[in-house]
């Protein structure tokens, strides 16, 4: 799993990666490891991106037809 900008000592990248030794997280630019604090804590800090948000402020407002066949803006 990949957590974008949070890094604590650069603001980089973190990687889950395991070895022989067992899982760890790792900083893609700094090369920073997380101890296992560190880890749990990124872990459950871990949320679904706002895109949804994102999204529906760069779509056009939508239109509704009235009664009369006139389009108005959905509120």
């Amino acid at each position: 799993m990949i957590w974008c900008k949070n890094c604590p000592r650069c603001n980089g990248d973190l990687l889950s990666q395991s070895d022989v030794y067992g899982e760890f997280i790792s900083c893609l630019q700094c090369g920073c490891i997380l101890n296992e604090q560190q880890g749990r804590a990124i872990k459950l800090e871990a949320k679904p991106p706002h895109y949804r948000e994102v999204i529906s402020e760069l779509r056009p407002p939508q239109r509704q037809l009235t009664a009369a066949g006139q389009t108005r803006r959905a509120a």
